[in-house]
């Protein structure tokens, strides 16, 4: 017995539905992918984006590696001024694209 709510659902959840009425509902992907395309530009802007994110959050490990294992070790101020700039550089870069997804 069907309750009143699964009416409204449509081919979801309804297995009695025929051939022709989930054919009226089917969406497909070219369809639902072409209305994305006036926005492709700024998709590429966020992935990139989201690339650049994610690469210089994979990067901020490998600096404080080479001051724990190189730069800390050998007394090397410069090599340690050097990967400590490239955090605070990784910082301000992760804070700027932070700001450019939120626009």
């Amino acid at each position: 017995m069907r309750r009143e709510e699964d009416e409204d659902w449509g081919a979801f959840g309804n297995e009695d539905l025929g051939y022709d009425a989930r054919a009226a509902t089917h969406v497909s992907w070219r369809r639902a992918l072409g209305l994305f395309r006036p926005y492709g530009g700024r998709l590429i802007v966020i992935l990139g984006l989201i690339l650049a994110s994610s690469l210089a959050g994979v990067a901020a490990p490998f600096l404080l590696r080479g001051i724990i294992d190189t730069a800390f070790p050998a007394g090397d101020l410069g090599l340690l001024a050097l990967l400590a700039g490239g955090l605070i550089a990784l910082s301000g870069a992760g804070t700027v694209i932070g700001a450019l997804q939120g626009l």
